[in-house]
């Protein structure tokens, strides 16, 4: 109420005035100004935030509350993210499901990328200076993620586990620092020829995160479909597997949109760029095609093992197989007795293979 319709002209105006607030109850007021650093970017998770003493009173709510000094024991820094909080959801969210990489790969990977992720951000500093830094290193405000959150939220979101809302509210960071983040972490994952490869897992919710990760057994039981790429169960090795899923991509979603427009006998009359929802990634699509064109395994188990119906699985195939066949793929099919039956049967086959690998490297 002191400053309705006084320009804040300066610091001084805003702390002066502030300080000349009075009640006739007794409230006097100090005020001055903070000149230390913080970082920006960062958020609080719903969870921390709904664990804080807040109490709202009956008349607008949520402008009027009291805050009881009892809460919460959990240090905090930089705007109120608790940070030990920050390294377990950071730890959850390295489970080698989610990143495709097993926790000894991605130790190493983020120690070879954080040379070039420090790189980056002093050129970043330097562009926004427009010269070298005054002050010494780490003098000024505290980075909001690690060079090892970047790289895992990066791997998290670019296999499209889950949205970046989710990751945010996991991390406790805006969705600004992840967009720029996961932008800056995609580049340097190209100049390392490192492919990050989507899987069929989709969790919507940090709630849904947290019970995956707690419930999840192997990698091979969490990601069966890790277990169909075994060139034992696809005839090919992993990089012929890959050259050919990357050959068919662009003339597969040419072909799909042709089929589309005959299913709906006309144009795309809803926005073509609205986001749907997808069972299934083009790259499962193109390796359930294979395993059904080599009938390696029974319908109903390769739909199973990629958690979607028989029926998407029988829709991949009429799809790709006449591209399969026009880029020279038309493999015998495996003898009826060497076929799968079950899911389970595929991979304790795939597991046995690994195992007795081990052991002759042993």
């Amino acid at each position: 109420m002191n400053w309705r319709g006084r320009p804040l002209t300066s610091h001084e105006v805003v702390v002066k005035t502030i300080e000349s607030t009075r009640t006739r109850s007794g409230l006097r007021v100090k005020a001055e100004l903070d000149t230390r650093t913080y970082p920006i970017g960062v958020t609080v998770s719903k969870e921390y935030l709904e664990s804080l003493p807040i109490h709202p009173h009956d008349t607008c709510g949520a402008w009027n509350y009291t805050i009881q000094p009892q809460g919460r024991r959990t240090e905090c820094a930089g705007g109120g993210i608790p940070r030990v909080i920050q390294s377990e959801m950071l730890e959850m969210l390295s489970h080698p499901v989610l990143t495709g990489m097993c926790r000894e790969e991605l130790i190493r990977f983020v120690e070879v990328l954080a040379p070039a992720q420090e790189a980056k951000a002093e050129q970043r500093n330097y562009d926004r200076r427009g010269g070298k830094r005054r002050r010494a290193k780490g003098a000024g405000g505290m980075t909001v993620m690690t060079p090892e959150a970047r790289v895992v939220a990066s791997l998290v979101y670019l296999r499209e586990v889950c949205p970046m809302p989710v990751l945010g509210d996991l991390l406790g960071v805006s969705r600004s620092a992840l967009q720029h983040a996961t932008r800056e972490t995609r580049a340097l994952f190209a100049e390392h020829d490192h492919k990050v490869r989507a899987i069929d897992l989709r969790l919507s919710s940090a709630q849904a995160v947290r019970e995956f990760v707690t419930s999840a057994g192997s990698l091979q039981e969490a990601d069966p479909e890790a277990a169909l790429r075994h060139p034992a169960i696809t005839g090919m090795s992993r990089d012929e597997l890959n050259v050919i899923t990357a050959r068919l991509a662009t003339r597969y979603q040419a072909r799909l949109q042709e089929i589309r427009h005959k299913r709906r006998g006309g144009e795309l009359k809803k926005d073509p760029g609205a986001v749907v929802y997808r069972k299934i990634t083009d790259e499962g699509r193109v390796l359930a095609a294979i395993l059904g064109m080599r009938q390696v395994a029974t319908r109903p188990t390769i739909a199973a093992l990629f958690k979607v119906s028989p029926r998407t699985v029988g829709n991949a195939l009429v799809e790709l197989r006449p591209l399969l066949k026009e880029d020279g793929y038309n493999p015998t099919p495996v003898h009826r007795a060497q076929r799968f039956h079950s899911a389970e049967e595929v991979l304790r086959f795939v597991e046995s293979l690994e195992e007795s690998n081990v052991h002759t490297e042993r």
